[in-house]
């Protein structure tokens, strides 16, 4: 698993949260890299507006999210660490 954080620039006069974010692919001889407009909450909006609702993912995924409630207090109930021994 891997987390890729991307640089944005917010574009100034724009719809709010539309950014700049910079683009490269070191793999890709010649490339030097280009500017991409991007617009995630827009994104979210136009993908909620083309994608059906699905009553058997709303379950599914509230069961999920109901087990993860669970693990999420086992994971609360925590110990301290002793304090660390100098020089180890």
């Amino acid at each position: 698993m891997h987390v890729d954080l991307t640089p944005a620039e917010l574009m100034i006069g724009r719809e709010p949260r539309v950014s700049s974010i910079f683009h490269h692919r070191p793999e890709e001889p010649g490339s030097g890299g280009k500017r991409v407009v991007a617009n995630p909450f827009g994104f979210a909006e136009w993908f909620n507006a083309v994608t059906p609702r699905s009553a058997s993912f709303e379950k599914a995924f509230e069961a999920q999210s109901l087990a993860m409630d669970s693990l999420l207090e086992k994971a609360i109930d925590t110990e301290d660490l002793p304090e660390q021994i100098p020089g180890t």
